[in-house]
C-alpha cells in the first residue's frame, strides 16, 4: 500500500537540485575522492587537459579554428601592436549570445574563442567543479576536525601525480 503511494515521486539525486540546499553527505571515501578531485583541479595539468578536451570537441563539432590558435600562440609569444587588429575566431559566439544561452555562467569569464562548444564544456565543468565543492562542504561539517585533515594525503597524491607527468 505505501509503495503504491509512493509510485508517483520522482527519485531525486543531489546534481538535480540546481539552486537549492544539498543535503547529501558523502561517505568518507567519496569525501576523500572529492578532495583529490579537487586538488588535481588546480594544477595546470588539469587546465591543460581541460584545453585539450575542448579542443578535441571542437574538432568533433567542425567549429576549431586553427588560424586563430596559431594567431593567439604568435602572439603570446611576441607581443601585440597597438595597430593590430583583434583576434577573431571565426566560430565564435558574440558575448550578447553567450550570455542569452544555457552555457552562461557569470563566474565564468567571456573569451573572444567562446564557441558554443567550449561555452558548454566550460559550463559543464564550472557545474561540477561547484557540485564538488558542496560535497565537501557537507563533509566537513559531517567528518569533524579529524577528518578536515585527512583530505591532505589525497591532495598530496594528485600533486605527485601531476608531477610525474611531468618528471617521469
Amino acid at each position: 500500500m505505501l509503495a503504491s503511494a509512493f509510485a508517483k515521486i520522482p527519485v531525486t539525486r543531489p546534481q538535480d537540485m540546481a539552486g537549492g540546499p544539498l543535503f547529501y553527505t558523502p561517505g568518507i571515501g567519496e569525501y576523500l575522492g572529492q578532495h583529490m578531485a579537487q586538488a588535481f583541479d588546480m594544477t595546470t595539468t588539469s587546465r591543460a587537459l581541460e584545453e585539450r578536451e575542448i579542443h578535441a570537441a571542437e574538432r568533433a563539432a567542425g567549429t576549431y579554428d586553427a588560424d586563430f590558435y596559431a594567431q593567439q600562440e604568435v602572439r603570446g609569444l611576441f607581443g601585440t601592436f597597438p595597430d593590430m587588429q583583434p583576434l577573431r575566431h571565426s566560430h565564435a559566439m558574440s558575448e550578447e549570445d553567450w550570455k542569452a544561452s544555457p552555457y552562461y555562467r557569470k563566474e565564468i569569464p567571456f573569451r573572444p574563442d567562446m564557441t558554443e562548444t567550449r561555452a558548454r564544456i566550460m559550463a559543464e565543468n564550472f557545474d561540477a567543479r561547484r557540485y564538488r565543492e558542496e560535497l565537501i562542504a557537507n563533509g566537513d561539517s559531517q567528518y569533524g576536525y579529524l577528518s578536515r585533515r585527512l583530505p591532505l594525503g589525497p591532495c598530496c597524491l594528485a600533486v605527485c601525480q601531476t608531477l610525474s607527468i611531468y618528471f617521469p
